[in-house]
């Protein structure tokens, strides 16, 4: 049978899950969990609950509230980057040029003296 076999079990963006959608996939969830148990080959192993989401601040409560049982909650991003350097600049006042004029024409030198790349829009444009 299918369950003797499952070993994880998935769920993506796991903070979307609240309210009435929520209490109905907390419901199939612990079903499938009580399915395992009965079915499943050895009585102590049961599939693995892998919860993912980058958006809630507590994810391990939230995973928790799904499956009706403690979990072990990993918040270290393990992912492979180079170092990240995050500068905020803010330009010397000048007369002649204030505000978003200012910071056109006085950026792009200091982007090149640093060999960096700038990706600007105007506030306009992403509203």
């Amino acid at each position: 049978m299918f369950l003797r076999g499952l070993r994880f079990v998935v769920i993506d963006e796991c903070h979307y899950y609240r309210g009435v959608f929520g209490s109905n996939v907390a419901m199939v969830l612990r079903r499938l969990l009580r399915l395992c148990a009965r079915y499943a080959a050895h009585p102590d192993v049961r599939p693995t609950f892998i919860f993912a989401s980058a958006t809630t601040a507590s994810p391990g409560a939230t995973a928790s509230e799904l499956i009706g049982q403690p979990v072990e909650e990993v918040t270290d991003d393990g992912s492979p980057q180079g170092a990240r350097t995050v500068a905020l600049w803010e330009p010397a006042l000048r007369r002649d040029l204030t505000g978003e004029n200012g910071a056109r024409y006085a950026a792009p030198p200091v982007l090149r003296r640093h060999g960096s790349w700038l990706i600007w829009s105007p506030r306009a444009r992403a509203r």
